[in-house]
């Protein structure tokens, strides 16, 4: 093998560590996680992951986080005195001086690693960064890198390079770029135009790329983010340079490859190596001090454990006493829960007999309810009987009634039937009083059904009154019975609790904590268990309420029963049974509660033992509080120490003052710069206008001379004498004529401004423009012809882009022809409104010839999409400000950017016309001391807005006249307060800090022309 590897470190990430190759051999010289390389002539910078940065010069210096933040660092990159470094996880770009001081930092959108920034490299004499690709979420690259990746100007954000995958190692090669295309294994070479001129595939995942004078060096890898074979361990290859033929491959003793750097010199590589083996030593000794630190005190955790375990076998001892004696209180429990079973079973045959005695109850009371019913039945067909024989006696009293009337009226005729009508009316009277008998009868009868419901109701009650009280006495023996197992289940509960306890015991020496714990878990099943005691004593005190109140409702019953002793006699003799049933309860529940009482002594008794563990818990709390006054007394130490970091900040922080103080006052220097070069300017431009109009002055008065000696040799020549009498002759006849001529002039163009100012759309102006032109031919003028042919183009043209809905169209169909040296640069602050934008764009493209120009978009942070829209348009540089600056400050930033010898600012809502940029450029030349140029500003109906200013004052020239006017060019000379309308300006472009001087000047906010921007 040739001498192909000589000269070269290469970083390895994850652990891998820094390595040395030099003549065909691999030294590792640490194994700190090393991502990017960069050297310059005097240094060597290297990044450390996560977060390290160390510099390699006459003194080695370590930046990390305690500088600055930033977090997982993938490359930096050394530009003159000037460090760049990526930091990943935030997207950003940070910029820093050699001593390791920020001084600008680019954050992209998006959230954390989204769109994996990793590379930086200067191309075309721009910072360029390559990135996996535009996602928005997190490590939203997973999976889609295909085609996604790019390379993108860091100062501008135009994509120089598209459809990457994975891309990493940016290097210049002559004027191209070489690109390390990982995901898809190859290395690939790019025209500054962004176009892929080859590629060679390695087989492995490429990354780490370095040139030399005859080689190519390029680093493969294992990949961690794609599924593919490859090497499996890190491979460094050479290729010849010209004809990228692989010459050579030499393995490195690691899984990847970051970066690679070759430095030939072999002294400086000496030296460097020298550097960073030292700092390594120093790194290592510090890393070794802390962890002799961290030893000793793992020392004194151990030595503190051990005195605890000593402690726990004292607190495991106890507990084991007080095991003891929960196993004694279990087992008294089990007694007693042993007797209330007892007594519940002869409580639950109480009940069973109780519940068929009211089952025999409703029995009766269902039939005492039938036979109400049948009555009820039988008074309902008296009723109707009633009812029959009172509709019968109102018919027979209709009869009698008609009959008395017929007797009335033949009392003679049948006085002979008195005796029948005697016995009639004996018969109703017996009639009447049955009647009334049977009205006494349904009276009785309704009585005693009255009284029978009454008495049926009364029982009722009694027998729902004794249902409610059986229900309760259910419901209290069912709250007895669950109570109880509830106990019974406590007392399962308790028992594993201690068989868990007897094997916690066994393990107290590896954890205090589960011990406190389960000491809490007996104290609360102990509050429990007093609980349930309380419950048990409740319930029984209810229970002797409700058989109290039972046995009254019993007396009430028997003095309401004896009513109706024929039906309810057995009742009686139940009751009887029931009474005495309930004395044997009352003495089994009196036995119950002794075995409470009992009880309540025993718990006592474990009481007294909980306040012997309280004691000891009281010990335990002491000497906590000793630990936490060291604590304190530590944390008094760490005040101290946080006070001189304090004093120590307020130095620096007076130090900050101090060179703030100095940055101020050079400031005000520069601006005193600034204002004695304008002074200078100003004075150099008058002193050229006074120069200017002495020579047009002696000019004029040469042509003045040349003028009255002409005159004086007409008036003495024979031919104006002899034709003096001819001239005199016509001015007598044809005054007149001119004169009424000028007069219909006059009277046309107030009438002209009159219509001009009258609210007509275009398209009526244009057909009463029509028949004037036809009609009255001879009141338009050759140049009104010109003049509205050209705004009828203009308005045309104007209506065909404000058609053009298909916006990205458009913007795609915009091509603007401009040039690497540039005589003009035109200027374009936009906020929003990229419909105007690309009107205007559109215009320039069609209507700008012959003078080199370039085109500088200035995004002022615009709300809408203009930005994507823009990048479409070809032939334009798009300046992105970070912020909203402001209309002036977009226009200072697009003048820094601008390249050209004449500044032109044009806002984004005007439209240009043809040759309008040769007209304002000629006026620098017809003119040399002009400073500014501005021209005829027209509305879409072809009124004029302005036509230039004064120097010197607010007075503006032409508004609302017409555009046909001589007023083509107003020459503005640059004076030292005077005020702009920027609408469209061409500036002569002076120095960067006069520059900014001048549109802070001639642009301040409190002028009210500044409305019309």
């Amino acid at each position: 093998m040739s001498n192909f590897f000589s000269g070269l470190f290469i970083s390895s990430p994850n652990k891998g560590g820094l390595f040395l190759v030099d003549e065909n051999k691999v030294y590792k010289l640490d194994d700190f996680s090393t991502t990017g390389l960069s050297r310059s002539a005097e240094y060597l910078v290297r990044g450390s992951q996560p977060a390290s940065l160390f510099v390699y010069g006459e003194q080695t210096l370590e930046i990390t986080e305690s500088n600055f933040s930033f977090h997982d660092i993938h490359d930096a990159l050394v530009v003159g005195e000037h460090v760049y470094l990526v930091a990943t996880t935030g997207n950003e770009i940070i910029k820093l001086s050699m001593n390791g001081v920020e001084e600008q930092r680019w954050v992209f959108p998006g959230e954390v690693d989204s769109l994996h920034i990793n590379c930086l490299a200067v191309w075309g004499g721009a910072v360029v960064f390559s990135a996996f690709g535009a996602f928005s979420e997190h490590r939203g690259y997973k999976g889609n890198t295909k085609g996604a990746g790019y390379v993108q100007d860091l100062n501008t954000g135009n994509h120089l390079v598209v459809g990457l995958s994975q891309p990493h190692s940016l290097t210049t090669f002559g004027e191209n770029l070489l690109i390390a295309n990982s995901e898809q294994k190859e290395l690939c070479e790019y025209s500054p135009s962004g176009e892929l001129l080859r590629s060679k595939s390695l087989g492995g995942y490429t990354r780490g790329v370095c040139v030399s004078d005859k080689y190519i060096y390029v680093g493969l890898s294992k990949s961690r983010n794609i599924n593919a074979s490859g090497v499996e361990t890190a491979t460094l290859v050479c290729l010849d340079i010209e004809s990228w033929h692989e010459l050579g491959r030499i393995q490195i003793p690691s899984d990847e490859i970051y970066s690679v750097e070759l430095i030939a010199d072999k002294p400086e590589l000496l030296s460097f190596v020298a550097k960073i083996s030292s700092s390594t030593s120093y790194k290592y000794s510090a890393m070794v001090g802390e962890q002799e630190k961290k030893i000793a005190g793992l020392d004194q955790a151990i030595a503190e454990s051990e005195q605890k375990i000593l402690g726990l076998g004292e607190v495991v001892s106890e507990r084991e006493r007080h095991i003891a004696i929960l196993k004694d209180s279990v087992k008294s429990l089990e007694t007693q829960i042993s007797h209330l079973n007892h007594t519940l079973e002869s409580r639950d045959q109480w009940m069973a007999k109780s519940t068929q005695l009211s089952s025999e109850r409703q029995r009766q009371i269902e039939e005492l309810e039938t036979l109400v019913l049948e009555r009820n039945g039988r008074v309902m067909e008296l009723n109707k009987l009633v009812e029959a024989r009172e509709t019968q006696l109102a018919e027979q009293s209709l009869v009698s009634a008609q009959r008395d009337r017929s007797i009335a009226e033949s009392k003679q005729k049948i006085l002979g039937l008195g005796e029948i009508v005697g016995e009639r009316e004996k018969h109703i009277a017996l009639l009447k009083d049955s009647v009334s008998e049977l009205e006494k009868l349904v009276l009785e009868h309704n009585n005693r059904v009255l009284e029978l419901n009454k008495l049926a109701g009364t029982r009722a009650a009694q027998l729902e009154e004794q249902d409610i009280i059986s229900t309760q006495r259910d419901k209290r023996i069912a709250e007895l019975t669950g109570t109880i197992l509830e106990y019974e289940q406590k007392v399962l509960t308790l028992e594993a609790n201690v068989k868990g306890q007897e094997r916690v015991v066994l393990d107290l020496s590896k954890s205090l904590d589960e011990s406190h714990e389960k000491v809490k878990e007996l104290d609360d099943l102990l509050v429990r268990k007093e609980e349930h005691i309380e419950t048990l004593d409740q319930s029984i005190v209810a229970k002797n309420q409700g058989l109290f109140e039972f046995e009254q409702a019993l007396s009430e019953a028997q003095a309401k029963l004896h009513i109706l002793d024929e039906l309810f006699l057995d009742q009686d003799l139940q009751i009887a049974d029931l009474d005495e049933r309930l004395v044997n309860n009352e003495k089994s529940l009196l036995a119950s509660g002794q075995a409470l009482i009992d009880e309540q002594l025993k718990l006592e008794a474990l009481n007294t033992v909980l306040g012997q563990r309280d004691e000891q818990n009281v010990h335990l709390t002491q000497s906590i509080a000793i630990q936490l006054e060291e604590i304190s007394i530590l944390s008094q130490t760490l005040a101290e120490r946080e006070s001189q970091v304090a004093r120590l900040t307020e130095l620096s922080l007076e130090q900050v003052n101090r060179i703030t103080y100095l940055e101020q006052s050079a400031l005000e220097g520069d601006k005193k710069l600034s204002a004695l070069s304008l002074e200078l300017v100003d004075h150099q431009a008058q002193k050229e206008e006074v120069i200017r109009r002495g020579l047009w002055a002696l000019r004029l008065t040469e042509e003045l001379k040349a003028a009255q000696e002409q005159v004086s040799g007409m008036g003495s020549s024979n031919s104006w004498r002899l034709t003096m009498p001819l001239r005199e002759a016509s001015r007598w006849v044809f005054s007149p004529i001119q004169q009424s001529k000028r007069y219909v002039k006059l009277t046309l163009k107030s009438l002209k401004r009159m219509y001009q100012k009258l609210p007509f759309k275009s398209a009526t102006k244009a057909a009463h423009r029509n028949f004037v032109i036809k009609n009255f031919p001879f009141a338009v003028t050759a140049a009104d012809m010109k003049a509205d042919a050209e705004t009828f183009v203009a308005g045309a043209r104007v209506i065909e882009l404000q058609e053009c809905s298909d916006l990205e169209g458009l913007a795609a169909n915009i091509s603007i022809d401009t040039s690497s040296r540039p005589l003009v640069s035109i200027v374009i602050p936009i906020y929003g409104k990229c419909d105007f934008t690309l009107r205007c764009l559109a215009s320039v493209a069609l209507n700008t010839t012959g003078i080199p120009f370039e085109v500088i978009v200035v995004d002022d942070c615009s709300p809408d999409n203009s930005v994507e829209l823009l990048q479409a348009v070809n032939g334009i540089r798009l300046v992105c400000n970070e912020t909203n600056q402001g209309f002036i400050r977009s226009c200072n930033a697009g003048a820094q950017a601008a390249k050209g010898k004449y500044v032109c600012f044009l806002n984004n809502d005007t439209e240009v016309m043809p040759r309008w940029l040769e007209e304002l450029v000629n006026t620098f030349h017809e003119f040399p001391g002009t400073g500014l140029a501005g021209s005829k500003l027209v509305y879409p109906d072809g009124t004029l807005q302005e036509a230039g200013g004064l120097s010197g004052k607010m007075a503006v020239l032409g508004i609302m006249a017409e555009i046909r006017i001589r007023i083509c060019r107003f020459i503005i000379m640059l004076v030292k307060w005077i005020t702009v309308p920027v609408r469209l300006f061409l500036f002569r472009k002076i120095s960067l800090s006069s520059w900014v001087g001048l549109m802070s000047t001639i642009c301040r906010p409190t002028v009210k022309t500044l409305t019309w921007l």
